[in-house]
């Protein structure tokens, strides 16, 4: 089974979510990922009119995110 980039088994191989799908995974309104999106927060691919959300690119950016609170808490401990 695939797990996709936000940590949820969805039993298939998908490359691109849509919007909802990215906003149910984060806890997010449908707009509010279309905002993140438009500042370039959130990668995405426009396909005509459509917007898709590469999995690849939100799994990069939750490491990236993940990296970073371990690089602050690595710093605040004196490490």
């Amino acid at each position: 089974m695939h797990t996709n980039g936000l940590g949820k088994n969805d039993g298939n191989n998908r490359v691109f979510l849509n919007a909802s799908e990215v906003g149910e995974q984060l806890g997010l309104r449908k707009s509010r990922v279309y905002e993140l999106a438009a500042q370039g927060l959130l990668p995405n691919v426009r396909l005509g009119r459509r917007i898709w959300f590469p999995v690849r690119g939100l799994d990069a950016l939750a490491d990236a995110a993940i990296q970073e609170s371990r690089n602050r808490v690595l710093a605040t401990d004196g490490r």
